[in-house]
């Protein structure tokens, strides 16, 4: 999770078209562990981008919900 709050970070600071040295970082990083895989088409090579940036997002808006941060508390 702190790599995906590192590359991220930088998207919440500045406006503009410009795409962060962070965010270029963790696309190399998924492009590079595609081109590895051993077998590419095995889960249709979504395993490695899907959920990170989708679950940091639900998790942060799950957890400033009063009504819904309590029902998580009591599931850990």
């Amino acid at each position: 999770m702190a790599l995906t709050e590192y590359c991220f970070a930088e998207l919440h600071k500045k406006e503009g078209c410009a795409v962060p040295d962070t965010f270029r970082l963790l696309l190399e990083g998924v492009l590079e562990a595609r081109r590895r895989c051993k077998l590419p088409f095995l889960t249709g090579a979504v395993v490695v981008a899907y959920g990170l940036p989708v679950a940091a997002a639900l998790t942060a808006a799950l957890s400033s919900s009063p009504a819904v941060s309590g029902t998580l508390s009591s599931l850990n």
